[in-house]
């Protein structure tokens, strides 16, 4: 059942999210990362950490999932957005997504990321006007333009 909108909360993440953080990060990418790199290593998502630009996700009080945005000059720069499973195919991530790109937008800014080429992320971003605008063996790097609206 979808979950409505107005239901989705960002929190700003905390020193002590991190451990939420790498579980999430290995819930949503470890498959992806080990058909690719052959490997996970929980050490690299702890590393990665940046409470400065993490936010928590949250739905009926309870943490789902994060997101990492660093604000740039000229861009919006989308590192993760990542859910437990047990809320995928909700509208959670559409939510989140469709709230960012209303903030990017409203910035006259476009949003960038990368993604795995194996993982299916790929077609949801794609449903949400991104375009790949290059790519590597291992990554699609992707750019929302903002609209004029």
């Amino acid at each position: 059942m979808p979950i409505e909108p107005d239901q989705i909360f960002l929190r700003p993440a905390l020193p002590s999210d991190v451990d939420f953080v790498v579980e999430v990060t290995e819930a949503a990418m470890r498959a992806y990362a080990e058909q690719t790199f052959g490997t996970w290593d929980n050490a690299i998502p702890r590393a990665r950490f940046d409470p400065a630009s993490c936010a928590i996700i949250r739905v009926s009080g309870k943490d789902v999932g994060c997101m990492d945005v660093v604000y740039c000059e000229d861009h919006l720069q989308l590192n993760v957005l990542y859910l437990l499973p047990s809320v995928h195919n909700q509208g959670i991530g559409s939510a989140v997504l469709r709230r960012l790109i209303a903030e990017a937008d409203a910035a006259r800014k476009p949003i960038r990321l990368r993604v795995l080429r194996v993982n299916p992320a790929q077609r949801f971003y794609q449903r949400n006007g991104f375009v790949v605008t290059d790519s590597n063996n291992e990554k699609f790097f992707m750019e929302r333009p903002y609209k004029n609206e």
